[in-house]
């Protein structure tokens, strides 16, 4: 969309660094040898939700200001010409690559790295915000050089839910982000768009399929593999969710937790370390996270902290 040297109102494009579902980023300077930020460019000729969403996100990142977890907007959303975008600060990294230079990361520095991930998304759901597409390139990393430490800030809120506002769609199983993430629920249409408890259920899903890649510096194929499992009992039954109530909907979702034998995808979660007991405790963990059974899994971030401390 843009090049090097390109000027947009007051910034002048430096680098590309990211592409998403809404929009573009790139490394910028305010002038030259101004601050520099990271930009944000809507993409052009999206839907008029997809624009809405965008425009919203920058809403919810200022509603969520202050917190050293969640990356800083550094504008309200701006428009010139036929671009509408806005600026943030600008991280090192994101939590893919930065895992890959850290080959060296112990395993204390990684569960502590989750952690902090943790006291953000935590801060998000205390104000009301399910993020919905928490996965390893919507995490960034920044050096705190004041500290001499590398801290995560929690980015991307273009799929987020704001639950003091009405949903921007009527199709809210569409929303869910990357497949790595999604949770085997949203397969099957059961979400109540009015409860909140659900939504968090998700992005305790996503913290565990988060907290398996930090540990083994991988990306776990466990939800492609209930994904796989989800359509063949789909295919094996003819069923078509969109002709079912909420209550058949439910009614095929507790048949498949009772039919699937978990054993060969749940393998994909296990994670393995010198330490055999805080690896016991580690996949405990990460297993209680993405249990396929929503009702299963951690309640709210304060009881995975808590668990987590004891590490």
């Amino acid at each position: 969309m843009f090049n090097k040297g390109d000027q947009l109102d007051k910034y002048i494009i430096d680098e590309p660094l990211g592409d998403g579902s809404f929009g573009c980023v790139y490394k910028a300077a305010e002038g030259q040898g101004g601050n520099i930020s990271a930009l944000k460019i809507c993409k052009l000729n999206i839907s008029t939700d997809d624009l809405n969403r965008f425009e919203q996100e920058n809403g919810i990142l200022h509603s969520l200001m202050p917190h050293p977890r969640i990356i800083t907007p550094l504008s309200l959303i701006l428009h010139h010409t036929v671009y509408t975008f806005y600026s943030m600060e600008l991280a090192d990294n994101n939590l893919h690559n930065y895992l890959n230079l850290q080959s060296g990361l112990d395993i204390k520095d990684k569960i502590n790295l989750f952690i902090k991930i943790c006291e953000g998304l935590k801060h998000a759901h205390g104000k009301g915000i399910v993020h919905r597409d928490l996965w390893w390139n919507n995490i960034l990393i920044k050096k705190n050089f004041t500290h001499n430490i590398d801290e995560p800030k929690i980015t991307d809120f273009g799929r987020a839910k704001d639950f003091s506002v009405t949903d921007l769609t009527s199709s809210p199983q569409g929303i869910w982000g990357h497949i790595y993430i999604c949770p085997p629920e949203k397969h099957f249409k059961i979400w109540d768009t009015a409860t909140r408890p659900n939504y968090i259920l998700g992005d305790m899903y996503a913290l565990g399929i988060i907290f398996c890649f930090i540990v083994q510096s991988a990306p776990t194929y466990y939800a492609l593999k209930l994904n796989d499992n989800i359509t063949s009992f789909f295919s094996k039954n003819s069923i078509n969710l969109d002709t079912l109530t909420l209550q058949q909907k439910q009614t095929h979702y507790q048949q498949w937790l009772n039919e699937t034998d978990f054993s060969q995808s749940l393998n994909e979660l296990k994670v393995t370390i010198i330490d055999k007991n805080l690896n016991d405790e580690i996949n405990k963990i990460i297993l209680k996270l993405c249990q396929p059974d929503f009702s299963k899994r951690y309640a709210n971030i304060d009881s995975l902290l808590n668990d987590l401390s004891k590490l």
